[in-house]
């Protein structure tokens, strides 16, 4: 299990996010999400989330799309319906273009909050955020 201590310690919601890392190679049989970060504004940037919420029947998967409503130096904000159970989703940047080198639909956040009223969130994908998930996953 990864973390950062911005989360771990602090428990500050721009650095939600984290890793479990799994004893087997099922991804090189699924394949692998890309992932792309930018500093670049996302508001207007098509985008979808895909997970399995826990209101809905359990193991069923469920999505939604929209756009980015909301773009913030650590925070990506959306107006897309969420439910408790879908922290961790990819917020996929669902256009094809993905940013940076990533190519295809690429996750630019994590769904982290779901917000009663106004926009749900998710931890952006910034350089950092980008080099903690690479070095976690080159980990042995």
């Amino acid at each position: 299990m990864h973390s950062v201590t911005g989360w771990t310690s602090s428990a500050n919601p721009e650095y939600d996010y984290g890793a479990a890392r799994l004893n087997c190679t099922v991804g090189n049989t699924t394949g692998w999400l890309g992932r792309a970060w930018t500093t670049a504004s996302q508001v207007g940037v098509p985008i979808g989330i895909f997970g399995y919420p826990g209101d809905k029947l359990s193991g069923t998967q469920w999505g939604g799309a929209g756009a980015v409503a909301v773009s913030e130096a650590r925070k990506t904000r959306y107006p897309i319906d969420t439910a408790g159970g879908q922290s961790g989703a990819p917020v996929v940047q669902a256009d094809g273009t993905g940013p940076g080198t990533c190519q295809g639909d690429c996750g630019i956040a994590i769904h982290a909050y779901a917000a009663s009223g106004g926009n749900n969130s998710g931890t952006r994908i910034t350089q950092a955020v980008n080099n903690n998930l690479q070095t976690w996953i080159n980990q042995p």
